[in-house]
């Protein structure tokens, strides 16, 4: 699950740069949000393991409190 996370922001991250002619600044950017994803990903499983019933909703509520609402959820 993490190791996907990264490949997939690597990838997108790249295929950017290459298009905006600055591929490893670009890159850098794209490898910036992974620890931010580790993250939610790690409350989503925390939620889950202590309240299995409320888990969607924790999840949900703390990605929405995120600086970049848009991207989260």
């Amino acid at each position: 699950m993490l190791a996907g996370t990264v490949l997939i922001l690597a990838a997108a991250g790249l295929t950017m740069g290459l298009v905006a002619g600055a591929p490893g600044k670009v890159l850098a950017g794209a490898l910036m949000q992974v620890p931010a994803t580790w993250v939610l990903a790690g409350v989503g499983v925390l939620a889950f393991g202590l309240l299995p019933r409320a888990a969607a909703a924790i999840s949900l509520t703390y990605g929405r409190g995120c600086p970049y609402p848009g991207r989260a959820g």
